[in-house]
């Protein structure tokens, strides 16, 4: 198990997030931004315990999931505006 958090896969991760966050959000409405915010925040809570814990492993399943769901969710609210 890799215990360095600073890793490039998740750099591509975290940037992929920022890039969607930065650049997706813009048909959103405030409820669909409020679950985005509700999910981030819980990702920070689960990061900032796996990183207690040292568990990269754990962390970067978090983050990879996190990442898929909001891609998925940007997705759908495009089709469906």
């Amino acid at each position: 198990m890799s215990n360095n958090f600073d890793t490039e896969e998740i750099k591509q991760v975290t940037s992929a997030i920022s890039l969607l966050i930065n650049d997706c959000l813009g048909n959103f409405n405030e409820d669909q931004l409020l679950e985005v915010k509700s999910r981030h925040r819980l990702l920070i809570e689960q990061q900032v315990f796996w990183i207690t814990q040292n568990n990269y492993n754990r962390f970067f399943r978090d983050l990879k999931e996190y990442a898929n769901w909001l891609c998925d969710f940007v997705a759908e609210v495009e089709n469906n505006s």
